[in-house]
């Protein structure tokens, strides 16, 4: 494999964290990569997100880009003391080694971690992603609904009911 890979956004496309996109299924076996573009390199940044390039997709082989925030490398959607520190206790490790608890951008096996790593999460120190708010599923709706229907039907009844104490009535 060898060439330039150019990625665009359009038609207002916008990344969300943890998208993959596969740019090639490999059959058999393949082998390079992408000028310029080692594991996990970012190939562009795309307002708050990157998209980065791996390698190792799916069955091992595929080449796919994801979705991630540089530096964010245990893929919590922060840059912060926890990537530091995986960037710090496997210093000059291969990107083949580090453990699994280092998720997005990795670096490439015979390549060690170093001041790329460490440049990602300093200059990223402290950004996130911010958090999408949750939607009720439409079944937690119905039952919301059928409480208060429930509700409704049963408290004028109770309203209604006579009192036990009659007023004297005047002729």
């Amino acid at each position: 494999m060898d060439g330039d890979l150019d990625v665009f956004l359009i038609d207002g496309f916008e990344l969300s964290l943890g998208d993959q996109f596969e740019i090639v299924d490999v059959g058999g076996s393949r082998f390079g990569s992408f000028d310029g573009l080692s594991e996990g390199s970012s190939i562009g940044n795309f307002g708050l997100l990157s998209l980065f390039i791996t390698y190792f997709g799916d069955d091992g082989n595929d080449r796919l880009l994801f979705a991630g925030l540089d530096g964010d490398f245990d893929d919590d959607g922060t840059v912060g003391a926890d990537d530091l520190n995986l960037v710090l206790f496997n210093w000059n490790m291969d990107g083949s080694t580090v453990p699994h608890d280092w998720i997005n951008q990795r670096p490439l096996p015979g390549t060690s971690v170093g001041a790329d790593q460490l440049n990602s999460v300093l200059f990223n120190w402290n950004k996130s992603v911010p958090s999408v708010a949750t939607v009720p599923e439409p079944s937690s709706f119905a039952s919301l609904l059928g409480l208060a229907l429930l509700f409704l039907t049963i408290a004028p009844r109770q309203g209604n009911q006579p009192s036990s104490h009659s007023s004297p009535s005047t002729g």
